[in-house]
């Protein structure tokens, strides 16, 4: 039980004195018109006659007396003063969370009742908040100090005490508070609650003898109403969700709010008939399963789907990779085929004019072979091409039938004079050279044409011409030729 102190239990011989003097002399200033007059009237011309004729040594001997009257009277008022100086003591200047434990005097939440030190003359001082925020001072019940201020207490002049109350604000949680009731559909269920709190009324918990103890029966209170409220089905469900519905309960409790504030819920574990609570977990386990497993299958649908059409697109692509290969493969081929007819071709004219037999129309038809796009029109034989056109029909020409004869390079020389017309040539394969001199009239007028083996002397070629015939001419007859020459060292070697 907390204990309290009248104001006797803190009146020293001192305090006594001043105010004992502070009384007389309050006295003395509000009879001091009367007692001035010439004639007072009534009790005040007594008053005047004793204040007159006592003599100053009888006025100190009075006053002495009555100041040992006095010391004794506040002796058991010492004795009694000297007992509780330690309590006193212990609930103003220990910290708060152990100023309001019982050994000193405390509740659990509110110090027991102290006068609080004010230095000058008991009157003024300062009442100090040693951890603003979670601890604040009541003083006399009604008001409320929550931080370091200067207290002035007037009133303890005439003798009233100061009973002040130290309280914390940000308590240790509740823990492992039981409530027991029906539910709404008649199953018996109790509910451990474990909360996190705050005192936001300290006048109203100051004034209570075990706020503890109140506070864990409003919550009991509060948590049986929600049992009988709810079904045993709603109720018992995963922990997140049940705490933070009794938070929201607890929160609205009448009894509860406007004097705490529940922060949070810390436990809320429901007990009871476990045969049921398992059933009804276990149903909701396997609702979850069912979800889970529905989930699943939807993810395995659509991954079948994805490899479908990933082998789709796949074999589509294998398809027109082979069709691509296969294109490629056929061109290879024609291009075989067409190198190894131009080469047959230029083997027989070849041997046509090592026969002594006119090659001038065979050499028409493999040059319509050999030079498989046809020359523009601008350039053709039909038209007299001028000499910069001729330059580059020569050039043109020789590009063309390069890959097709085995021409590894070839080199056109233009007339100083600047007429544009080839004056000179220089053919290179891989086993001759062919040496080409145009005269002033080429090309109505052959060039003169040397042919020249690896290792070998140069030699005269002849070369059938004709009007439209250029330089590519004596390239395919150079070839044709040694590609017969190639034949016969072959056909000799054989025999």
């Amino acid at each position: 039980m907390t204990t309290h102190y009248s104001g006797r239990s803190s009146v020293t011989f001192t305090r006594v004195l001043l105010r004992v003097g502070f009384v007389v002399g309050l006295l003395l200033l509000l009879a001091a018109p009367q007692l001035m007059m010439e004639q007072p009237g009534g009790v005040f011309a007594r008053v005047k006659h004793v204040l007159v004729d006592t003599s100053p040594l009888v006025w100190g001997l009075l006053v002495g007396v009555v100041g040992v009257l006095l010391w004794l009277w506040t002796i058991p008022s010492r004795q009694t003063a000297t007992g509780a100086v330690a309590g006193q003591a212990a609930a103003e200047a220990l910290p708060i969370s152990e100023a309001v434990l019982p050994m000193h005097g405390g509740n659990g939440l509110v110090t027991q009742s102290y006068e609080p030190g004010l230095s000058w003359l008991g009157l003024i001082g300062w009442i100090e908040i040693k951890d603003p925020g979670k601890e604040c001072v009541v003083v006399d019940g009604r008001r409320i100090i929550r931080k370091t201020e200067l207290y002035i207490g007037p009133m303890r002049l005439l003798g009233k005490p100061i009973s002040a109350r130290r309280v914390l604000l940000q308590p240790a949680p509740i823990t492992d508070i039981s409530a027991k009731s029906l539910t709404r559909d008649q199953w018996e269920l109790a509910l451990v609650v474990s909360a996190k709190y705050e005192v936001i009324n300290p006048v109203y918990t100051a004034s209570l003898q075990a706020p503890l103890d109140e506070l864990g029966n409003r919550v009991v209170g509060a948590v049986a109403e929600y049992i009988r409220s709810d079904d045993l089905t709603n109720i018992v469900k995963d922990e997140g969700a049940l705490r933070a519905t009794m938070q929201q309960t607890l929160e609205s409790a009448p009894s509860i709010a406007g004097t705490y504030h529940i922060v949070e819920i810390l436990k809320a574990l429901p007990t009871g008939d476990e045969r049921v609570i398992e059933e009804i977990r276990r149903a909701r386990v396997a609702q979850a399963q069912s979800a889970v497993i529905a989930a699943e299958g939807a993810n395995e649908v659509a991954r079948a789907q994805y490899l479908t059409e990933i082998q789709r697109k796949n074999a589509v692509l294998s398809e027109e990779v082979a069709n691509l290969q296969h294109a490629r493969d056929m061109e290879r081929l024609g291009m075989e085929q067409t190198f190894e007819t131009q080469r047959e071709l230029l083997r027989a004219v070849g041997m046509i004019a090592a026969a002594g037999i006119d090659p001038a129309r065979a050499i028409e038809r493999i040059r319509a072979v050999v030079l498989a796009p046809p020359a523009p029109p601008a350039l053709t034989t039909a038209t007299e091409p001028t000499a910069v056109q001729l330059m580059a029909l020569e050039e043109a020409r020789l590009q063309e039938a390069q890959d097709v004869l085995g021409l590894k390079k070839f080199m056109l020389k233009a007339n100083a004079n600047g007429s544009g017309r080839p004056v000179s040539a220089q053919l290179t394969f891989e086993n001759f050279s062919v040496d080409i001199q145009c005269p002033p009239e080429y090309p109505d007028a052959p060039p003169v044409v040397w042919v020249q083996s690896r290792g070998g002397e140069p030699a005269p070629l002849v070369v059938p011409w004709s009007k439209g015939n250029n330089l590519v001419d004596v390239a395919i007859v150079a070839a044709m030729q040694a590609q017969y020459a190639q034949a016969v060292q072959e056909e000799s070697h054989g025999d």
